[in-house]
């Protein structure tokens, strides 16, 4: 077998210092780094047209990138009323027009009374809106009654159901809130960058030579 010199391969392959600017852009953008993404394009000295959604001389559509950062934050802290006041603020469609997104916000918000054991609340809150929407959309009523199930145990930390209280499920609703807010900005959502990680991960796996220099993800 020909033996291969990976570096020189790697060596022989072009790719634009603008394109991986654009990437990188793109993440901090879609993720809400105002503040950081602010500092690379100064000293990425990326390209100013105001019609690049990716540059930062306008910020065009992503004019409420401070806004966006801070549901998020909201919503990672489980502060989901407040949340939902904010995004009502910046647009009220958002919620409205997006059945699916407000039902989980809904579950969320309820989940946070059962955590902060304010089970009169969360069993109000089940009983009023939540049971209302649970009417018109099916599949939500068995999530219901999953998270409802968690009152069930003195420590919920002991049920079977505790991955609902675990952080990944407020992590998730504050991407798909984001992407929402984006969307209704008509800005592209997609974040570029963990895609490109996972295609190389994914490269590394179905090669097989020892020679071939691969990237230590668990670094930090």
């Amino acid at each position: 077998m020909k033996d291969t010199n990976w570096e020189e391969e790697f060596d022989s392959v072009h790719i634009s210092k603008q394109d991986l600017n654009k990437i990188v852009m793109n993440y901090l953008l879609v993720e809400g780094y105002k503040s950081a993404a602010e500092k690379f394009n100064q000293e990425a000295g990326m390209a100013t047209s105001p019609d690049d959604p990716h540059n930062m001389s306008g910020l065009s559509g992503y004019s409420l990138i401070e806004e966006r950062r801070s549901i998020r934050i909201l919503i990672q802290e489980g502060k989901i009323v407040q949340a939902v006041e904010m995004i009502n603020d910046i647009n009220p469609e958002i919620l409205d027009n997006d059945e699916e997104l407000y039902c989980m916000m809904c579950k969320q918000r309820l989940l946070e009374l059962i955590k902060e054991n304010k089970v009169k609340e969360a069993i109000k809150f089940s009983q009023g809106s939540l049971a209302e929407k649970a009417k018109e959309n099916p599949w939500l009523l068995d999530q219901l009654e999953e998270v409802m199930s968690l009152l069930a145990y003195k420590d919920i930390k002991d049920s079977p159901m505790k991955h609902l209280i675990d952080i990944s499920q407020r992590q998730k609703l504050a991407s798909d809130v984001n992407k929402a807010i984006l969307k209704s900005q008509c800005v592209p959502s997609e974040v570029k960058l963990p895609f490109f990680l996972k295609m190389l991960a994914w490269s590394e796996e179905k090669i097989s030579d020892p020679e071939y220099p691969k990237i230590n993800f668990d670094q930090k």
